[in-house]
């Protein structure tokens, strides 16, 4: 099971299993608990569920699936008010909302992009911004005043990846001993990835001649 942030209030603790989120009371510790399950008829979200997260201003969380969806239900009874479609490569692991409550952020692992959808039009992705992300790994981003008056984003990244044995710099991943036996060389070595990116998310320049709106601009620093 994947565990959530507790709810405002404390009192509640909301849990993702396949196909179903479990609310545990805190005042009665124990396996009792509240099962509200993500597929209700014709409308519903699968896999397991990853992520949660709960809005800043509204009685709403968010829950995001390894069947690449997100959706919103209802605090009250758990009941599904929106399904985002799947835009993700793969499944969520992580989301946000933003401190207004009007947008939603997604993401995922080997996901080049973290999606942004804002809640009052929930069909269609307000705008993606770019990220380097190339493992399996779980992660995660936050949203903080960055700026006390441009509309920017910085996303911060940190990925060790383990080299090959044939990766060596030399060029030789064995060795050879004093009686010709193969000896093979030490652990390979670590690289570190480390990133900055700064990304617009203020108004777009003015659509182009073919009428489609030019991608936000997007500072990469490694």
């Amino acid at each position: 099971a994947d565990h959530s942030p507790l709810p405002p209030d404390g009192s509640q603790l909301y849990c993702g299993f396949d196909k179903t989120v479990r609310v545990f009371y805190t005042e009665r510790p124990g396996r009792d608990c509240e099962k509200r399950p993500t597929i209700v008829k014709k409308q519903c979200q699968s896999g397991i569920i990853s992520c949660l997260a709960f809005s800043p201003c509204q009685s709403v969380y968010a829950c995001g699936s390894f069947s690449r969806t997100a959706g919103l239900y209802s605090c009250q009874d758990g009941s599904l008010l929106v399904l985002l479609p799947p835009r993700h490569h793969g499944g969520i692991t992580h989301l946000a909302f933003s401190p207004d409550g009007h947008y939603l952020y997604t993401g995922g692992p080997k996901d080049p992009e973290i999606l942004c959808w804002d809640l009052r039009d929930p069909g269609k992705v307000l705008f993606s911004l770019k990220r380097k992300v190339a493992t399996n790994q779980r992660m995660y981003f936050d949203l903080d005043p960055v700026h006390p008056f441009m509309p920017l984003l910085v996303s911060t990244s940190r990925q060790r990846r383990f080299l090959d044995p044939g990766d060596s710099s030399d060029g030789d991943s064995f060795d050879s001993g004093s009686e010709g036996d193969i000896v093979i060389s030490p652990t390979p070595e670590v690289r570190q990835d480390n990133a900055l990116t700064l990304c617009w998310v203020g108004p777009l320049s003015p659509a182009s001649e073919e009428g489609q709106e030019e991608p936000a601009p997007m500072l990469v620093i490694d």
